[in-house]
């Protein structure tokens, strides 16, 4: 009896599976075809995403290149302000600095092309001159009251300038140095023109002659054709020297206009003042400086001094912004 029921449920176990086995098949072959479906979909969207995304790390890289590139170019020409004189007790101008003042060297340029078209030949002269020194793009009136506008100058070294002078004339000729760095200068600025910002601010003769020295120095005011004055300077009461001086370059400042002629101020003896660098004198020549420095962009003067040592004055006082050009009056006196 077992036996028959154990037959009997086989056979219907038998007859149940056969009729469940191509169901069973149908539905496995609608999910394979219901998963491949999906498996496509989603590879074709990680391809979008994909493309996305290389296409947004291409722009963004893009982007950070050119904004790099633009902060090296801005930083090329970014322009750097004069700090104020903070010292009351040092003569203040009655004309202000320019916000757009550079440590680079700049010649104002405005447009103004028929002024310069009548301009004479000798002015022609003056200005090719002072163009080889002042490599700009031109040198235009400043009187017009047209905005200014800075071009890039670059000052001659001018160890160069004398292996220049040395090979061309065999031999170093200081009045050549003089007539092309100020001289020259001077010349334009009567014409109405803006000497760069560091230009004539003081000249020194070095010699081992004293009376060759004074003899150059009388040379360079009679061929400058300005006005000028003498001052002995004592170092036994340099405040009272730098008093004289200080009221000499007011009213240069005061007369330049009427006429765009400067003032030179010969300083006899001020070589001894830079000599002494005690720590109480290093705070008057200090004071010296920050005049110096501005003396011909403000008070539209020139310090002139000659010495035999200048190795033994103090370093900043004679720095190039505050004096140039230098002068050796032979090459044994380049000491």
């Amino acid at each position: 009896m077992k036996i028959q029921n154990f037959l009997i449920t086989s056979q219907n176990n038998k007859y149940l599976n056969n009729n469940l086995n191509p169901k069973q098949q149908s539905v496995s072959q609608k999910n394979q075809v219901v998963f491949n479906n999906v498996n496509d979909e989603e590879k074709e969207r990680n391809k979008r995403r994909n493309r996305i995304i290389g296409v947004t790390i291409a722009i963004t890289a893009a982007v950070i290149t050119a904004a790099v590139l633009y902060r090296k170019r801005k930083r090329k020409i970014k322009f750097k302000t004069n700090s104020e004189i903070k010292n009351n007790n040092i003569p203040q101008s009655n004309t202000k600095l320019k916000n757009n003042d550079t440590t680079k060297k700049f010649i104002v340029i405005n447009n103004n092309t028929n002024n310069i078209a009548k301009e004479t030949n000798e002015t022609n002269r003056a200005v090719n001159n002072a163009a080889e020194v002042m490599p700009t793009s031109e040198l235009v009136r400043t009187t017009t009251g047209i905005e200014n506008i800075p071009a890039d100058l670059i000052k001659p070294d001018m160890d160069l300038i004398k292996r220049k002078e040395n090979k061309t004339t065999n031999r170093y000729n200081p009045k050549n140095i003089i007539k092309n760095y100020f001289l020259d200068f001077i010349a334009v600025e009567k014409k109405g023109y803006k000497l760069p910002e560091d230009e004539a601010n003081g000249i020194m003769v070095v010699g081992k002659s004293k009376e060759e020295r004074e003899k150059f120095v009388n040379w360079i005011i009679k061929e400058a054709n300005v006005y000028h004055h003498k001052v002995t300077f004592d170092k036994n009461n340099p405040l009272e020297s730098m008093h004289q001086i200080f009221e000499k370059a007011r009213k240069a400042e005061t007369i330049f206009p009427t006429n765009n002629t400067r003032t030179i101020i010969y300083v006899e003896n001020l070589d001894d003042f830079f000599e002494d660098q005690s720590s109480e004198n290093r705070k008057k020549i200090a004071k010296w400086n920050r005049f110096a420095e501005h003396a011909s962009e403000q008070y539209h003067t020139t310090i002139l001094f000659h010495t035999d040592k200048p190795k033994k004055l103090e370093a900043a006082s004679i720095a190039p912004h505050r004096v140039s050009p230098r002068v050796y009056l032979s090459e044994e006196n380049n000491i």
